[in-house]
């Protein structure tokens, strides 16, 4: 998954920015190339998480549209890093299958929406760093808000897992009758493992930054 292998590398690119930033203002250059770079960022930023997080969506309300419709298509679940096809006919009815996606549609709805604050969020403390404004709260509040709804939609996504694997449990055929809950951090879509790089990211921009204007 594309924001699996970039987030990390990511956000490392975006605190070299940062640090340039700081280190010119400081110096009193020019920082105009620099602004023009991190702007670029910032757009890859939406253009990249919007559309994942639209194509993701999409697909969880089409599946779902298309199964009230009476459609015979077949989901995809996780397994791992990789989306496995769920034959129909391993549930041991149609309202089994259907259940199972309502609750999968529901239990990723919050995530969606999490995942769209905390971009929204973090575009604008970005935007804020380029004018010099490392410390503030402003981005206090930013941060806390990307921090809460990402807790939130984790709170929800792995208490629902629970209710999903007992579904498979009991409602399955063959293999998913085994299955057992493992936290979202299987998949490394744990809304809490970006929190914490999130979190880490704040940390080191603002740590340095009071070194550095010490």
């Amino acid at each position: 998954m594309i924001h699996n292998i970039f987030i990390l590398p990511g956000l490392l690119i975006i605190m070299g920015l940062v640090f340039r930033q700081i280190q010119r203002k400081k110096l009193k250059l020019d920082t105009s190339n620099n602004e023009k770079i991190i702007k670029i960022v910032i757009g890859l930023i939406l253009a990249i998480g919007f559309s994942f997080i639209l194509w993701r969506f999409g697909e969880r309300v089409y599946e779902l549209v298309m199964l009230i419709m009476g459609s015979d298509i077949n989901i995809k679940i996780p397994f791992y890093y990789y989306l496995m096809e769920l034959p129909r006919e391993f549930a041991i009815s149609s309202g089994s299958y259907l259940k199972l996606v309502v609750l999968r549609f529901f239990k990723d709805l919050p995530t969606f929406i999490a995942s769209s604050l905390s971009i929204i969020m973090f575009v604008k403390i970005l935007i804020s760093y380029t004018k010099n404004k490392i410390v503030s709260k402003e981005n206090n509040k930013r941060y806390m808000i990307i921090f809460i709804s990402l807790a939130i939609s984790s709170v929800i996504l792995n208490v629902l897992g629970l209710f999903e694997v007992n579904i498979f449990n009991n409602e399955f055929l063959y293999q998913y009758k085994e299955a057992v809950y493992t936290i979202a951090i299987r998949s490394l879509s744990e809304p809490l493992m970006y929190a914490f790089f999130i979190y880490l990211f704040k940390y080191y921009i603002e740590s340095t930054y009071k070194k550095k204007t010490k």
